[in-house]
């Protein structure tokens, strides 16, 4: 038998998901709200690439092309 614990189930808050960023972010820009099922808020430039954690970096963007890029620089990444 092993002596490593199980994972215990972790209580994740909704704003740790960004619910309190995304507000600032659409008070900021009431203009592009609301988003489009296919639309997501997200940086221009990825956190992981070296963009900025700044609202300047936010943008209204198209959800298939976030996933697209992000996984393809990521990949080119590792």
């Amino acid at each position: 038998m092993s002596n490593v614990e199980p994972r215990r189930r972790q209580e994740v808050d909704i704003k740790d998901l960004g619910e309190e960023h995304f507000g600032g972010w659409a008070a900021r820009n009431p203009e592009q709200v609301p988003l489009a099922f296919d639309e997501c808020v997200s940086n221009t430039v990825p956190l992981f690439a070296g963009g900025a954690d700044s609202w300047d970096n936010l943008a209204k963007q198209d959800l298939q092309v976030v996933w697209g890029t992000h996984s393809q620089l990521l990949a080119r990444m590792r």
